[in-house]
């Protein structure tokens, strides 16, 4: 599909399904100009952009189920006030039967009452006689009838606001309106959490801590914290390095300009697996000797598969440990690691050390650590908070069944 034209040559870009090929491909946007001009490797900091942007194009979509969800609940509290309406709608035409002038069935109660009382004591009470006891039951009767009548009519006058239904229907759709509001509030909210959380899980199916797609998180988390200092991040794990053998899964060559032109490099193995201190020294020894680096960095993608004591990050001379939870990686933890490698890698490059503090480097190391340690305690907890979100919603689904099942009644008592 041609895009742009770049010198005469046609711009385009095809996607086969597994790879996609750009020719001749301008892009001008200053946001990606900016991220590329402070990279090395121009074709390696494009990759990173698409990488990036796809996974928060998919984050995005997730986020259309709030509106849906939201679109939902306010149909069913449409729903809600129209059926509220009916019911009190049959309760008035139900007492309007009763009290019919005509066909009332309270009223026909009062005639056969009259007609029966005129049976039986027609000799005492003569229905002709104006003045008779009849005559005035009758007179009494009707009076209270029709004052019964028009009391019940005007208490049931849902036009007006002063009447007793009136104000009875006011209530009732003023406090479902309140309740539904509210309600909706928080589905709305619970909606956007659990888009988030989807959006998030989709990123990370494939991290299944067996190997390359841990690496992929990795990888990805090195790459933007070596763009913010001008490193440079490679993938090794399929390449044979000086030993002949692939140990070394990644190797971040520090920016040159920090070491007088000279290269410096850290090599990165990267544990789905459980291993005990020694022989995750052993394999980044092998590693550093492999890639040509004077630094390596074991990452574990969980403490519980770690080296016994350790959590975020310990060094241990010119190596050390990092642990970067495949869910919520760290990029202040990888920083601290890339950092600490620095400082490291420096030393070794100078010959006069006197004066260089290690005891406040290695005080500072550890606040860092510790800090890291209570911020990732934290991210447990947000898990344990996001897992109650989801119980949230059935508990959700179970108060709509219940809403609607109220509704229910009060049709049922406007029938009754």
């Amino acid at each position: 599909m041609a895009i742009q034209h770049m010198n005469g040559h046609p711009t385009t870009a095809e996607c086969d399904g597994a790879t996609l090929v750009l020719e001749y491909f301008v892009e001008d946007d200053p946001a990606v100009l900016r991220v590329l001009r402070e990279a090395d490797d121009v074709a390696e900091g494009a990759h990173t952009c698409m990488q990036v942007g796809a996974r928060a194009l998919l984050a995005g979509h997730a986020a259309l189920d709030e509106v849906l969800v939201g679109r939902s609940f306010d149909q069913l509290v449409e729903k809600l006030n129209i059926s509220v309406d009916a019911g009190v709608g049959r309760i008035a035409e139900t007492a309007t039967g009763l009290l019919g002038e005509e066909d009332g069935a309270l009223t026909k109660v009062l005639a056969d009452l009259r007609a029966e009382l005129s049976r039986g004591m027609g000799e005492l009470f003569d229905p002709e006689s104006k003045s008779s006891a009849l005559a005035l039951l009758e007179e009494v009767f009707t009076a209270a009838s029709a004052r019964s009548a028009a009391a019940l009519h005007a208490s049931l006058a849902l036009d007006d606001d002063q009447s007793p239904l009136g104000r009875w229907r006011a209530e009732v759709t003023k406090v479902v309106r309140s309740q539904a509001d509210g309600i909706l509030k928080e589905v709305r909210e619970l909606a956007t959490s659990i888009a988030v959380d989807a959006a998030r899980a989709e990123m990370f199916e494939k991290t299944t801590l067996k190997g390359i797609a841990y690496e992929d998180v990795v990888h990805l988390v090195f790459a933007e914290a070596a763009a913010h200092r001008g490193d440079f991040l490679e993938d090794t794990s399929r390449q044979r390095g000086a030993s002949g053998s692939q140990v070394g899964d990644l190797v971040v060559t520090l920016n040159p300009d920090d070491f007088g032109g000279q290269r410096a490099a850290l090599v990165l193995e990267v544990k789905a697996k459980k291993l005990s201190l020694r022989k995750t020294l052993d394999e980044l020894e092998a590693a550093m000797v492999n890639r040509d680096a004077k630094v390596g960095l074991a990452v574990f993608s969980s403490k519980e598969v770690a080296p016994p004591g350790h959590r975020v990050f310990v060094p241990h001379g010119n190596m050390g440990v990092l642990v970067l939870d495949p869910e919520t990686p760290s990029l202040d933890a990888v920083e601290l690691a890339v950092d600490w490698a620095r400082v490291v890698l420096r030393r070794s490059s100078e010959g006069d050390l006197s004066a260089f503090d290690a005891q406040r480097f290695n005080e500072a190391i550890a606040k860092a650590t510790r800090a890291l340690d209570r911020a990732s305690t934290i991210r447990k907890c947000h898990s344990t908070v996001r897992r109650q979100v989801d119980l949230a919603g059935a508990e959700l689904t179970d108060m709509v069944t219940e809403a609607r099942e109220a509704i229910g009644e009060i049709q049922g008592l406007g029938t009754a």
